[in-house]
């Protein structure tokens, strides 16, 4: 009779890119709430849900998850103002994303 392997607690973790996304997400809202200077890297990782160590594991300063935050929220600006010039949507997602950050 063939056994079957009980799923591992490991398999029950989100992915590797749902828990940068998470980082990635709380550093925005804590940086916009506290700018760069007030921002610590402890209250992102609470705000993710995850431990410090896992932060700085996929961000090795908090520098580089400025930078990070940076390149998305460009990212992101770039996609709505090409949406916007293709005239795909007709809502102002420049001035959504707008909202999001303040």
């Amino acid at each position: 009779m063939a056994r079957t392997a009980a799923p591992s607690a490991r398999s029950k973790q989100p992915a590797t890119g749902d828990t940068r996304d998470r980082i990635l997400a709380a550093a925005r809202e804590v940086f916009a709430e506290h700018s760069y200077e007030g921002a610590a890297t402890r209250d992102i990782a609470e705000r993710a849900g995850v431990a410090q160590p896992l932060l700085n594991y996929h961000f090795t300063s908090k520098d580089e998850l400025w930078r990070a935050v940076v390149v998305s929220l460009f990212g992101e600006l770039n996609a709505a103002l090409g949406a916007r010039e293709s005239g795909e949507g007709t809502g102002d997602h420049a001035g959504d994303l707008t909202g999001r950050v303040s």
